[in-house]
């Protein structure tokens, strides 16, 4: 009996604990105990080095380069209509559940925030373990991790590591498929490359079938034959790994100045052209009417999948104001002149703050308007009305008129 007691006292918090968090644990017990081969990866427990890359190169003497020093980002809150918050705010608890944005994720919109920002450098590593989504290990009884871009606790897969000779330069993170991640965290690397040097390199991609990883290389002069595409991990004889976004989508402030030199843009307006940026999916389904009444504050819509990267390129680099529904168009403002605005139509259900950022980080004024609320969907609707008289007010057309609390 008394075994049996000890024994119920220890699966009764375990079972509670299950039930609270029975998803993950589930899931971890999954991806933990899986079939033949998977098994390799308790071979190879990665262990963490706690600090970042640029610190352990200086405690370890790698050759490394800071281009710009730590700082903040001020990001000031993004303005909108009231009315818009008091929508969300009557749909509060399904708003902040959705995506594990958290409580106070659509809060922080109207917030003043301060976001630390690690420097931008470059470490020259040297001999090193490279992941898919740019984990970058050192080799030993346990292998050491001073990179850490996924989620994985284990280096499963390292075994098998294809040897990569010559020097290379890593442009790989864990979202470098995505069209907005692999320009803000990705590709802003080879602004830290002279154009001079790129030729001498080859360079880490994802393997992945996106027409954009090419096309945006070659602006850099740089040839597919010099790509080497990773979809698991690579051996690298002489690896350069240059850091310029700490943060998935919150580059370093300088790389961003750097990147409109490159292409020549130029740092000072005016601009003055108005740019709705078109969608055909993840859209408005009224879109048509959005877009007319944006028409009557001079905007013109454009798809910019029609458009070729340098044709992108130089209508941003016009731009007096840019609107649109939320999506990955919107990186396109870091070609825009100074004083640019952005005003920025946000599903409460499917958003994130990365434009917001980069606004801030251009000093560019940022605005949103929220399409009406419906949990967990991609396409929105939005009030023509609300639409409207948020135009009024960032133009200071009659009507334009706010009532903040």
């Amino acid at each position: 009996m008394a075994t049996t007691k000890q024994s119920l006292s220890i699966l009764k918090p375990a079972a509670r604990y299950l039930r609270h968090n029975h998803a993950s644990v589930f899931y971890r017990l999954e991806d933990l105990y899986r079939w033949g081969q998977d098994l390799r990866r308790f071979r190879f427990p990665l262990h963490d080095s706690g600090c970042s890359l640029l610190d352990y190169a200086l405690q370890h003497k790698l050759p490394c380069r800071v281009f710009a020093p730590a700082t903040e980002l001020d990001r000031p809150p993004s303005s909108g209509l009231s009315e818009d918050m008091a929508m969300i705010g009557a749909n509060w608890r399904q708003v902040t559940s959705e995506d594990d944005k958290g409580t106070l994720y659509m809060a922080q919109l109207r917030s003043h925030i301060r976001h630390p920002i690690e420097a931008a450098y470059r470490v020259d590593v040297g001999t090193c373990f490279v992941s898919s989504h740019g984990d970058l290990v050192l080799a030993g009884d346990t292998p050491l991790r001073i990179r850490k871009q996924s989620e994985t606790h284990h280096s499963r897969g390292i075994d098998e590591a294809l040897p990569v000779e010559g020097p290379v330069v890593s442009l790989l993170s864990r979202f470098a498929t995505s069209f907005s991640h692999w320009i803000l965290d990705s590709l802003l690397k080879l602004v830290y490359i002279p154009p001079s040097e790129r030729a001498g390199y080859r360079y880490l991609i994802p393997d992945a079938e996106r027409a954009f990883l090419l096309k945006y290389l070659a602006l850099f002069g740089i040839r597919e034959e010099q790509t080497i595409r990773v979809s698991n991990w690579v051996q690298c004889e002489a690896l350069v790994n240059i850091e310029v976004a700490h943060r998935s989508n919150m580059p370093h402030p300088d790389v961003l100045r750097r990147l409109r030199s490159e292409f020549d843009v130029p740092l000072f307006g005016p601009g003055h052209k108005r740019i709705f940026i078109g969608r055909r999916q993840r859209c408005l389904d009224n879109e048509e009417e959005i877009v007319r009444i944006a028409g009557d504050f001079g905007f013109e819509r454009h798809y910019l999948e029609d458009l070729s990267l340098r044709e992108q390129i130089r209508l941003f680099s016009q731009a007096e104001c840019i609107t649109g529904y939320h999506g990955a168009g919107f990186v396109n403002m870091i070609y825009a002149p100074k004083d640019c605005q952005v005003v920025e139509i946000l599903n409460p259900a499917k958003w994130d703050h990365a434009y917001v950022r980069i606004a801030a980080a251009l000093r560019f004024k940022h605005w949103h308007a929220c399409v009406d609320y419906h949990p967990g969907v991609w396409d929105g609707h939005m009030d023509p009305g609300r639409w409207a008289k948020l135009l009024q007010l960032i133009f200071k057309k009659e009507g334009g008129h706010e009532t903040h609390y």
